[in-house]
């Protein structure tokens, strides 16, 4: 599971929601405490619900699992807007592992949604680029 949620509590009455996700993490099925579905929502590779999505959401949580409010999403540093694709705001970080897509601060997983994630706002989130982190900082030291 790692740091995916699984459930919520509803304000009111605090009934336990649960939260079936995708591959990046994203709630695409929730159900009461029974199994019966509440919504589903299907997204676009840049995070657009599609026409699909069925029944009000709920929870706040959608796309890769983010903070939703309104058709925007807060990825705990910045927001994103995914119909442009783009965060509306600069990164403040320039990570040195991403090549010349890491350049462009506006960028959403160096614009590849099918590949990676950005659950912090700041920097992309594969094992492929942690691993040729190390490997280019082995190399430095060497």
């Amino acid at each position: 599971m790692g740091a995916n949620r699984v459930a919520t509590r509803t304000e009111e009455g605090g009934e336990y929601i649960w939260i079936y996700g995708d591959h990046l993490g994203s709630t695409s099925v929730t159900a009461d405490r029974d199994g019966n579905e509440l919504s589903r929502r299907k997204y676009t590779a840049w995070g657009g619900v599609t026409r699909s999505g069925t029944g009000a959401q709920a929870t706040d949580y959608g796309y890769t699992g983010q903070m939703q409010v309104d058709d925007i999403y807060y990825y705990n540093a910045r927001w994103y807007d995914p119909a442009i694709g783009r965060f509306m705001q600069a990164d403040t970080i320039v990570p040195p592992h991403q090549g010349t897509q890491g350049f462009d601060r506006y960028a959403y997983v160096n614009n590849n949604p099918m590949r990676y994630t950005d659950p912090s706002g700041q920097c992309i989130n594969s094992w492929f680029v942690f691993f040729k982190f190390l490997y280019h900082a082995n190399n430095f030291f060497r």
